[in-house]
């Protein structure tokens, strides 16, 4: 895309994750969706991650991917 190579997944399921102090419980999230990409570029890797309940994930996905193709090495939006 753009001349970068772009990887992208999406996977649903049971999300497990703790908050961000280090004693915070981890919850079970049930029917919670992850969808990312990883942009290789000269400079190194971009990391993208979209985490959230299934339904606002599959929502969001256009806006995700909007995102992804807004990536340019020159001109617009850049890393």
């Amino acid at each position: 895309m753009h001349g970068f190579k772009v990887t992208t997944v999406e996977v649903g399921g049971t999300f497990q994750a703790g908050g961000m102090a280090p004693d915070a419980p981890v919850v079970a999230r049930k029917g919670w969706m992850l969808r990312g990409a990883v942009v290789e570029t000269e400079e190194g890797l971009y990391f993208f991650k979209l985490t959230g309940p299934s339904a606002l994930v599959t929502a969001a996905r256009s806006d995700f991917d909007a995102l992804i193709g807004s990536i340019s090495s020159a001109g617009g939006s850049q890393l």
